[in-house]
């Protein structure tokens, strides 16, 4: 014996549709004291896609690595883990102060601490620092035998530094995206 529930749909008016005046709270509103919101928004730590893309090409290629039959070396991913949680920051962050005029005028931008005017230009270059510094810590864990590595990772800011700026020059920014993020895959 088989029964059917019939659901249905609720009326709404064309603004609760839209979602227009609908803010979600994200972790960062419930959790972190109101000085350092602004700043976890900045660098989009409510927002883990770019981490994990980041992450995923530095684990993938640390699996690659690693000897036949056993696991990757988890001191590894956790260090390159933590990279690409730090690596995000600055790439959201740089964009942000490249694009904050433009990101004034678009709805689903207009809200970002910079353009919001939360925070200064000067602010947002001062945490910048302040994850570069931490991303600097980051790559002098490696050992001196990856030196290497470490000349990637820092080339890997160019990359990063120069995404904003190619949605000016070309119509294809996301494919520079793309290798922008993959380039962690030589890191690993």
């Amino acid at each position: 014996m088989s029964s059917v529930i019939e659901v249905k749909p609720k009326k709404h008016d064309d603004k609760e549709k839209s979602g227009a005046g609908v803010k979600e709270a994200s972790w960062i509103d419930l959790y972190l004291p109101e000085e350092a919101r602004g700043y976890a928004k900045l660098a989009r730590l409510d927002k883990p896609i770019g981490t994990w893309l980041f992450a995923w090409s530095y684990m993938w290629s640390i699996a690659l690595a690693a000897d036949p039959g056993s696991l990757p070396s988890f001191e590894m991913m956790a260090l390159f883990g933590c990279k690409a949680l730090v690596l995000r920051g600055p790439a959201c962050t740089i964009n942000d102060l490249f694009d904050r005029d433009i990101d004034r005028k678009v709805e689903r931008t207009r809200l970002r601490p910079l353009a919001s005017g939360l925070f200064t230009p000067f602010q947002g270059i001062q945490f910048l620092g302040l994850q570069l510094l931490l991303l600097l810590g980051i790559l002098l864990q490696l050992n001196n035998y990856r030196f290497v590595c470490r000349v990637l990772g820092a080339l890997s800011l160019l990359l990063n530094f120069s995404y904003p700026l190619m949605t000016r020059f070309t119509h294809w920014p996301q494919a520079f995206l793309g290798f922008t993020i993959n380039w962690g895959a030589l890191l690993g």
